[in-house]
């Protein structure tokens, strides 16, 4: 998270104010119609840094999931993973998405990924284990909570879970 909100937070300060101003409306979660015209914004002006881009896709697909237009949140978050298969927070924000839609073992495979890419990932290590116990593989979700754990991460915290990206 600290990654992907300081990429951001290095294109609004490096950039013009205009441009300056979408970053920071892609990157606030007050008012989700300004985070979708921001990062839209953001994604038809930068074209090139990917990391930047990916980072916008994923904080649009976010919002567009909390509006409930599914379609475009996973349009958005497969581009992410499309422009940067490094983008440890897309997988992860994508795995969240299908966890929250039912679809466990699409789930699963994201936060691994998310996992391979950033191996000390705790809140990945959780969701995967929460994914996991979801489609009775205990031992295998006993094992992530356990790794969550090690990594600071409570797995008992049943709060839900926000979005990397925010």
């Amino acid at each position: 998270m600290l990654r992907l909100f300081a990429a951001m937070l290095f294109l609004v300060a490096s950039a013009p104010v205009a441009f300056a101003n979408d970053a920071e409306d892609c990157v606030q979660t007050r008012d989700l119609d300004r985070q979708i015209r921001g990062c839209t914004s953001f994604i038809n002006r930068v074209g090139g840094d990917k990391e930047g881009m990916a980072s916008a896709y994923t904080n649009r697909a976010n919002a567009y999931s909390d509006k409930g237009d599914l379609k475009r949140a996973l349009r958005d978050y497969n581009e992410a993973i499309r422009i940067d298969p490094t983008h440890p927070f897309a997988y992860y924000n994508r795995g969240l998405f299908y966890g929250n839609h039912g679809d466990d073992s699409s789930a699963i495979a994201d936060y691994s990924e998310a996992i391979r890419l950033k191996p000390n990932f705790g809140d990945a290590y959780k969701s995967r284990g929460a994914a996991y116990m979801h489609s009775n593989h205990m031992v295998e979700g006993a094992e992530d909570w356990a790794k969550a754990a090690q990594l600071g991460v409570d797995p008992s915290d049943s709060r839900p879970q926000t979005p990397y990206g925010r």
